[in-house]
């Protein structure tokens, strides 16, 4: 009769072990969902960012949401993703890519340096209370 005790005992464990198991590959699941939702919104601030933009924009110093963005994306994403974003649609987001492959990886921050040092895409930035507007080229070979 023990012996019935211990294995039905062992079998409430394995099975609790088995639903801890289910709801924690659940949670993961949906933290990586939740965590490519949070990287795509990121994307999507910068790409339709007007400038790009220092971390303090404005004479009274004010911190910039696009800078702010910048850094979060660069702590979650990784250099394969920046790559690709090099060569996004907006040459704001073609810009910081390149920032954060300085950054992150400068041997691939080097090849995006050159496949940019031709773009000739109009852009604004504003870094402080300095604003100017220029190429992408001119942007990644001056600053």
């Amino acid at each position: 009769m023990l012996s019935i005790a211990i294995l039905a005992d062992c079998f409430n464990c394995n099975h609790n072990v088995k639903n801890k198991a289910k709801a924690d590959v659940s949670f993961v699941n949906s933290v990586a969902v939740d965590r490519k939702v949070y990287i795509d919104r990121l994307i999507e601030s910068i790409e339709s960012s007007d400038c790009v933009y220092g971390r303090y924009t404005g004479v009274m110093g004010e911190e910039s949401q696009t800078y702010k963005d910048f850094e979060t994306l660069c702590q979650l994403a990784p250099d394969t993703l920046w790559y690709k974003l090099s060569h996004s649609q907006s040459a704001v987001m073609r810009i910081y890519s390149y920032k954060a492959l300085e950054l992150k990886n400068p041997k691939l921050a080097l090849i995006v340096r050159k496949s940019l040092e031709n773009d000739t895409a109009a852009v604004c930035c504003h870094d402080g209370d300095l604003g100017f507007h220029g190429s992408v080229e001119y942007v990644i070979k001056n600053f």
